[in-house]
């Protein structure tokens, strides 16, 4: 609720989603899609489960650090966004919207970012300044890619800080409006957030 508030405060349109993997409860997956919550899912298991409570294309994603073929198929098949880490990841959800003859949406995971002049690290996602040229010719007009629509962008940080947040949700936005043209359709930021309860 406290998140819903500020959405509606400053006017977004945003959706919020449980994690699956740091919460093994099946009656709380069960509980997020009946209050309208989504549920970030990061294994064929979790994203199985998830179905079977009634998630689906409006309110699951996929964003497990490795994926395998059946994990991208069952995906595919309840068109579910498919946040991407890595080349060999979109040759394979190329590969097998293609054997499906669909069209798989995806997110681009994003890493790299610039912080107080450092980069911060991290093991996953496409640097946002070295990878950037090559993600724009991927998804320009002629991309190879074909049968994946890039729909948005993700970025997970460690720890906790604000600050780092809104660093780098600013600079996700700026090469969002780089992506602006008729091949891609962008609809969404999509942050990992850690809670800290006390």
């Amino acid at each position: 609720e406290q998140f819903q508030k500020i959405f509606e405060r400053y006017g977004l349109d945003g959706q919020i989603y449980f994690a699956r993997k740091a919460n093994k409860s099946k009656s709380l997956v069960k509980a997020a899609l009946e209050e309208g919550i989504g549920v970030d899912t990061a294994s064929f298991r979790e994203m199985e489960e998830a179905i079977t409570f009634g998630g689906g294309a409006e309110n699951l994603v996929l964003t497990a650090a490795v994926k395998t073929q059946p994990m991208v198929e069952l995906a595919i098949k309840h068109n579910v966004t498919i946040i991407i880490d890595n080349q060999d990841e979109l040759k394979l959800v190329q590969q097998v919207a293609a054997d499906e003859n669909s069209i798989a949406n995806i997110g681009i995971r994003l890493s790299g970012f610039t912080f107080e002049e450092q980069k911060l690290y991290s093991r996953f996602g496409f640097d946002i300044d070295k990878d950037r040229t090559q993600l724009l010719s991927w998804f320009s007009g002629s991309s190879k890619f074909h049968n994946l629509l890039l729909t948005g962008f993700h970025f997970h940080l460690d720890g906790y800080s604000i600050e780092q947040r809104g660093e780098a949700i600013h600079q996700t936005l700026d090469f969002i409006a780089e992506f602006d043209s008729d091949s891609n359709s962008i609809s969404f930021l999509d942050i990992s957030i850690s809670l800290l309860l006390k």
